[in-house]
C-alpha cells in the first residue's frame, strides 16, 4: 500500500472494464411517468330531444378543462323562427320544425356540443304554426296553409306592404301610409293593437325582426339619405347605425343576433355587416346589388347578388371565401332555408321567371317550377319541407305551396286580384 485511495474502475452492464482501459458507465435513467391525459369536454343537459309550441327547456352547459369544471357557454340556435335561446340556456319553442342548438366554451371556442330538438306543434299546422301572411290589394291577410280561414288583418284605403312574422309568431311587422308616408307599424297576429312605431316625415322601409324580437332594423331617408336604423319592439330609442351620404339599404340581421348585413351603393355597390349598435362596420364585397342578402342558418355566411345578376356566397365575419354558385347571370332574390342546406331563389335563364333551388355550396341547381308564367318570391317553411311562392299561372297572381324538391303544387287563393309577398309562418 502507498497510502493512496484504491481507484476502482467503474463498470457497465454491457461490457466490463478490463486492465487500465477507462470506462463510463451506462446508466439506465429511470422512466419518467407520463401524465395521463385529461381531455377538455363539454356536454349539454338534459338530452331531451322534443318539445310542444310554447313550452321551456333550461339547459345547462358543462365544460371540463384540466379537471376544472364550470358552466361558462354560449348558446345558439340553428333556427330562431323554431326556437329561441337566451344567455342562460332557456329555449323557447316558437314553431313546429327541427332545430340545433349549440353550447360553445367561452374559454376554448373549439369546443362545442349540440342538441338537435323537435318542436312539435299539437293544434297541427303543416310546415310551423300553419299561417301564411301576404299582401292583397293593399291590406294585410293571413291564411292557414292548407288555404283554408283567409282573414283580413288591415281595412283601409291607404296602402300596406311588407307583412313580417316576429320570431315566437306573436306579431306582425308592416308598413304603411296611413299617416300620409311610409311608416312602421305592428299588431298582433289578428290584427288587433295595430300600432306606429316610427313618426316621421321621411319614408321608413324594409323593417326586419331582431332574431328575439327585441328590436328592428330599418332603412330611413329621415336625416336626407337613407340609412340604417334600428329602434326597439314597441318604438321606443331609435339609433341610427350609419352617417353617410350614400345610400344604405335592406338590412338583415343573422340569425344569432349579433350582427346585421345591408347594401350600400358607393363604390358600385357594396355588402357591409356591422354591430347592431352600430360599431364595427366591415365591408365584406364590392360590386354588389342593392338588394335584400340571406344568412346562413348558423350565421357564418351571407348569400347576395353580384352585379351580372349571380349569386355568390362569402364568410361574413371577414369577406374572405368569395364564391361564385350560378353562373347564368339572371338570378335574384335568394333566400337560404333555415335547415341551412339549400338556397331558394328566382331564375330567368329559361326565359320564364322561375324559382330553383341548389345545394348551400351551389351544387345541383334544380328548377322547381317550369312553365310559361311568372313564379317567384319564394319563402320557406321553417322545417324546410315547404316553400310558398306567387304565380300568374292562372292568369292572375295567387299563392301557391310546394314540396321543397317541386312536387305538389297547390294553390292556396283563387280570387281576380294580386297577391303578393307571401311570407310563411
Amino acid at each position: 500500500s502507498t497510502g493512496q485511495p484504491q481507484v476502482i474502475a467503474p463498470t457497465t452492464d454491457a461490457t466490463p472494464c478490463t486492465g487500465t482501459t477507462s470506462c463510463v458507465p451506462t446508466v439506465t435513467p429511470t422512466p419518467t411517468p407520463t401524465p395521463t391525459p385529461n381531455p377538455a369536454t363539454i356536454s349539454i343537459t338534459p338530452s331531451s330531444s322534443s318539445l310542444n309550441v310554447g313550452e321551456t327547456l333550461q339547459l345547462t352547459g358543462t365544460v371540463t378543462i384540466n379537471g376544472t369544471t364550470h358552466n361558462n357557454v354560449t348558446w345558439q340556435s340553428s333556427n330562431t323562427g323554431i326556437t329561441s335561446i337566451n344567455s342562460s340556456g332557456l329555449v323557447t319553442a316558437v314553431a313546429a320544425g327541427v332545430t340545433t342548438i349549440t353550447a360553445q366554451s367561452v374559454d376554448d371556442t373549439t369546443l362545442s356540443a349540440s342538441l338537435t330538438l323537435t318542436i312539435n306543434n299539437p293544434s297541427g299546422g303543416g310546415g310551423s304554426t300553419g299561417k301564411i301572411v301576404y299582401v292583397l290589394l293593399g291590406d294585410i291577410y293571413v291564411i292557414n296553409d292548407d288555404g283554408t280561414n283567409q282573414v283580413r288583418l288591415t281595412n283601409n284605403t291607404d296602402t300596406e306592404s311588407a307583412p313580417a312574422w316576429s320570431s315566437n309568431g306573436s306579431k306582425i311587422l308592416f308598413i304603411s301610409n296611413r299617416d300620409g308616408n311610409d311608416e312602421i307599424y305592428v299588431m298582433n297576429t289578428d290584427g288587433s293593437n295595430q300600432t306606429r312605431l316610427t313618426n316621421n316625415t321621411a319614408f321608413d322601409l324594409n323593417p326586419v325582426w331582431s332574431p328575439d324580437g327585441s328590436k328592428i332594423a330599418y332603412m330611413s331617408s329621415q336625416d336626407g339619405n337613407n340609412e340604417i336604423n334600428v329602434i326597439n319592439a314597441d318604438g321606443s330609442n331609435p339609433v341610427r347605425l350609419t352617417n353617410n351620404s350614400s345610400v344604405d339599404n335592406y338590412p338583415i340581421w343573422s340569425p344569432n343576433g349579433t350582427k346585421i348585413a345591408y347594401t350600400n351603393n358607393s363604390g358600385g355597390g357594396q355588402l357591409i355587416a356591422i354591430n347592431p349598435d352600430g360599431t364595427s362596420p366591415i365591408t365584406l364585397s364590392s360590386s354588389v346589388v342593392q338588394a335584400l342578402p340571406t344568412w346562413s342558418a348558423d350565421s357564418s355566411k351571407l348569400v347576395f347578388i353580384k352585379i351580372g345578376a349571380d349569386l355568390y356566397s362569402i364568410n361574413a365575419a371577414n369577406g374572405t371565401n368569395s364564391t361564385r354558385l350560378t353562373t347564368s347571370n339572371n338570378n335574384s332574390k335568394p333566400v337560404w332555408s333555415p335547415d341551412g342546406s339549400k338556397i331558394a331563389f328566382e331564375s330567368t335563364t329559361g326565359g320564364d321567371k322561375e324559382i330553383y333551388v341548389m345545394n348551400a355550396d351551389g351544387t345541383n341547381s334544380t328548377a322547381l317550377t317550369n312553365n310559361t308564367s311568372v313564379d317567384e318570391k319564394p319563402s320557406w317553411s321553417l322545417d324546410s319541407s315547404k316553400l310558398v311562392f306567387i304565380s300568374n299561372r292562372d292568369g292572375n297572381y295567387e299563392i301557391y305551396t310546394m314540396n321543397a324538391d317541386g312536387t305538389n303544387p297547390t294553390r292556396l287563393t283563387n280570387t281576380a286580384l294580386t297577391e303578393e309577398t307571401p311570407k310563411w309562418k
